[in-house]
């Protein structure tokens, strides 16, 4: 999915119910690294070299870690996580919330549910292989991404959000293809 920024008219119901799902608190979580703890938190600093990794093999620029993102994905896979739910969230009521209604221009957002044991290069690979995910993962425009992995069960929910700065005018159009894919479906760990 994916919003850039417009004037939206929401009902007060709409916009409270936003704040009060979207308020919880955008913990930050820590940057990826190569040395992360392990779990989700390794899963969460693989998809993010690997989603560079894949944006490097077509010439564009990394993205940067944002933790606002991050605290947002993180909270959005928690909610998907604990209803049982899959589905997008409003991300033009996200605009109407700081920091994101002075960061952004524009946002997007892939969501993804699968078994614990999927691998990490098999999720970058299931996003890649579809068109819409594929534009947000490879979109020039967007500067900044943030991904949040939960586990519930024997279920991983995972959301990556990616941003563009609000003062960026870079087209969020891409004509990226699906080849070459990088990343090998057997890469990375599993929750």
């Amino acid at each position: 999915m994916l919003r850039t920024r417009r004037r939206y008219q929401l009902g007060a119901a709409l916009v409270v119910g936003a704040a009060l799902v979207l308020s919880g608190c955008f913990t930050p979580v820590p940057q990826p690294s190569g040395s992360s703890s392990i779990g989700t938190e390794r899963v969460a600093a693989e998809l993010y070299a690997q989603l560079n990794a894949e944006r490097a093999a077509r010439g564009l620029h990394a993205l940067r870690w944002d933790p606002d993102l991050a605290g947002m994905a993180q909270n959005w896979s928690r909610l998907l996580a604990s209803t049982g739910k899959f589905q997008h969230r409003d991300l033009g009521a996200v605009f109407d919330l700081p920091p994101f209604n002075a960061e952004f221009s524009a946002l997007g957002e892939n969501i993804l549910r699968g078994p614990s044991s999927l691998r990490s290069g098999a999720m970058t690979r299931a996003w890649m292989k579809s068109t819409g995910h594929r534009h947000n993962m490879l979109a020039p425009g967007f500067d900044s991404v943030g991904i949040g992995v939960v586990v519930v069960g024997s279920a991983v929910y995972v959301t990556q959000n990616f941003g563009r700065d609000a003062g960026n005018s870079t087209t969020l159009a891409t004509n990226a293809s699906e080849s070459p894919i990088v990343t090998p479906s057997t890469a990375g760990s599993h929750c």
